[in-house]
């Protein structure tokens, strides 16, 4: 498959993004970079070395629906007419950015004041500079096959990063083309997320992601912290039971999603990672070793936290990230939910809520 990566900058902390052409029938750019004069250049620059207009493309495939690989979608849609794929989880979040309604209720229950809710939902409404409006998008589903005149691409769904979060597959020589889900030199934090498949009369809190991934029993990552933080691979053998609790939140299971889908890529042992970010991944088995073990490094620092005191999720994210600024501060907050969730999940934590807010405890 002749695949061409495209480096746009960003104004974003992250720095540039790589987003990828294929050049055959359909002409198909993989990710859009963020709306901007510097970032609409850089891609028209980028497609003009291949002798390829923004309007000669045909198809755009999103990886996720963040602004950095989205915000330019629907101004490439407005020059060419083409057709949006992106995963159905993330067809919401491309349609309402600037709702803040869900991020409110899901920050109120992380302990979260008032205050500073309001300056999250000042930032987030500050991101609307870098993307403008998609006026039609296609569902993508896990398995789909994006054909081409020579070859095709396989959707693997890989939920972490955000819950829609999706990487390509080229099956004839294991390329794959993993958006954020695999970076090279930067942890993928999987962001505090409302549950995609939870409603409002719902309040299970077996939902979603997870109410699905019980029906088989999940392999995953078990930190053992009495062993110098060093992983080992378990069976939870009853993963419903990690999920009692007296709790009606509808929060996103990022952490245990993505070492899931961690686990899925790992199996499909690709031969090349196309990164969202930086410099291409050659060995993915290396690659999940070193995440798992610096997952499991912090779980061992959260939960000797827990061991001391109970803790909501807002404390716990000042105590473990105490330095942090800006819209780092909901990031540090969405690394610890992760953390806290996971830990229930492997049966490290324990939840109670009182007036609405979410109280973590050890349970060793």
């Amino acid at each position: 498959m002749d695949l061409k990566q495209i480096t746009i900058p960003t104004p974003l902390d992250v720095g540039p993004i790589n987003v990828y052409l294929v050049r055959h029938d359909p002409l198909t750019l993989i990710d859009a970079g963020p709306k901007g004069r510097d970032s609409w250049q850089s891609l028209e620059g980028g497609l003009r070395q291949y002798a390829i207009r923004v309007r000669d493309i045909r198809r755009l495939v999103l990886t996720h629906s963040h602004e950095d690989h989205s915000g330019q979608a629907g101004a490439i849609q407005e020059a060419s007419g083409c057709q949006i794929a992106i995963h159905g989880w993330e067809l919401e979040t491309l349609s309402r950015r600037g709702d803040y309604s869900l991020y409110k209720s899901l920050l109120r229950s992380c302990g979260v004041p008032q205050d500073v809710i309001e300056r999250f939902q000042q930032g987030y409404l500050r991101f609307r500079q870098f993307y403008d409006p998609v006026k039609e998008a296609t569902q993508l589903q896990e398995g789909a096959l994006l054909d081409f005149e020579q070859g095709g691409l396989q959707v693997i769904h890989t939920p972490g990063h955000t819950p829609g979060s999706i990487c390509l597959l080229e099956p004839a020589t294991r390329t794959l083309i993993a958006g954020d889900t695999v970076l090279e030199k930067i942890s993928p934090n999987p962001l505090l997320n409302p549950d995609p498949q939870s409603s409002e009369g719902d309040r299970s809190p077996l939902t979603g992601w997870q109410a699905r991934i019980t029906d088989y029993q999940l392999s995953t990552v078990k930190p053992d912290i009495t062993d110098h933080g060093r992983v080992h691979d378990s069976t939870v053998r009853n993963p419903q039971s990690a999920f009692r609790g007296p709790t009606s939140i509808h929060r996103f299971r990022a952490l245990s999603a993505y070492l899931e889908s961690l686990k899925r890529l790992a199996e499909l042992a690709p031969t090349l990672c196309w990164t969202g970010h930086g410099q291409p991944v050659y060995d993915l088995a290396w690659y999940r070793r070193g995440m798992e073990e610096f997952i499991a490094a912090r779980q061992h620092k959260i939960l000797s936290l827990l061991r001391q005191a109970n803790w909501t999720p807002w404390l716990l994210s000042l105590r473990v990230f105490p330095n942090t600024e800006g819209v780092h501060k909901f990031l540090a907050l969405s690394e610890i939910t992760s953390h806290l969730d996971y830990a229930q999940t492997i049966g490290k934590a324990q939840l109670e809520v009182c007036d609405g807010v979410e109280y973590w405890r050890s349970v060793e």
